[in-house]
């Protein structure tokens, strides 16, 4: 389950998305460092680490078969919010509504996560 809320006053409130357990933690599970590699004249590398930072992260919540209540929160916390608070099964974040989809009928939204708020 991951629940959303805006980070302002909103009259719409929060809303908790069951999904589909399967679907939200295999891609919100996933990380990677700040790591680049740069060839060099001399047939090596020079590879540059900046670490792990949540902020990389993207997290997309799922829902088959959504609610009409549900279409119209995504809509509005996508249209209307600048800055929403996510909570996730590893964690609370705050992180920026990107898009939201429906495919195949169901529906994704994806939020660019700003910080972890619970480290």
């Amino acid at each position: 389950m991951i629940a959303i809320c805006s980070a302002t006053y909103d009259t719409y409130g929060w809303r908790a998305f069951a999904g589909d357990p399967a679907d939200n933690d295999a891609g919100n599970r996933s990380g990677a460092r700040r790591v680049s590699r740069t060839a060099t004249l001399d047939g090596g590398c020079v590879i540059t680490d900046g670490g792990y930072t949540d902020s990389d992260r993207t997290l997309t919540v799922s829902e088959s078969s959504p609610s009409l209540a549900s279409l119209e929160f995504a809509r509005h916390v996508c249209a209307n919010c600048p800055l929403v608070w996510v909570c996730a099964p590893d964690g609370c974040y705050l992180g920026v509504p990107d898009r939201f989809a429906v495919s195949n009928g169901a529906l994704k939204i994806s939020i660019l996560i700003q910080e972890r708020l619970d480290a």
